[in-house]
Parts: C-alpha cells; structure tokens; sequence
C-alpha cells in the first residue's frame, strides 16, 4: 500500500494564537492496483486531450482565417488525417479507437 498526503484546511481549528490551523493533513492509502488505474485514466485523459488539441488547432485555424480557400481547408484535413493515422498505428495509444472514429467522419467528407 501507499499514502498519499493531501493538506486539508479547517477553518473551524484554531491555534493558540487564534489563527486558522491550515497544517492538517489527511493520510490516503491507495494499493498498488488503484495506483495503477488512476495512472492509466491520467494517461487516457493526456491522450484525448491530445486528440482534441490537433482538432481545436485546425479548427482554430480555418476560423481565424478571413476568407480560408479549398487550399487551406485540404492542408489542414491532410495533417488532421496523418496525425489521426499515426494514433492510430501506436499500439501504445489508449485513444485510437477515438482517433479511428475521428478519421471515418473525416473520410466521409
């Protein structure tokens, strides 16, 4: 098993000199099973967020841009769909299944 510690504020407690005591700590255990599940969902949630980026990028992008041409729109979609296939090849990445699903929709159009 390993604790963690977290600092917890009671503004209830006083010290002596009637000041706020903001030292309590409160002493989690986590086994090494849950330590392990909390690390994947930190990993799947980096991985999506990572997911999200590239598409808030592009989308960012073709928005900002006054008048975007067929150009433009092509080039962004092309390195949408090369990062989305790259996800998807890496058998380390827990998101792939959301970088496939990504890609078909983009296919479609």
């Amino acid at each position: 098993m390993k604790a963690a510690n977290f600092t917890h504020n009671e503004e209830s407690e006083t010290s002596s000199e009637n000041q706020p005591n903001i030292n309590n700590t409160a002493e989690l255990t986590f086994s090494d099973e849950q330590i392990s599940y909390l690390h994947l969902y930190q990993i799947t949630m980096l991985e999506t967020l990572l997911v999200l980026e590239l598409l808030k990028k592009a989308t960012t992008h073709l928005s900002t841009s006054s008048y975007p041409t067929l150009g433009d729109t092509q080039f962004i979609f092309e390195g949408i769909q090369v990062c989305l296939e790259s996800f998807i090849k890496d058998n380390n990445f827990t998101q792939s299944e959301l970088a496939e699903s990504i890609l078909q929709k983009l296919l479609e159009y």
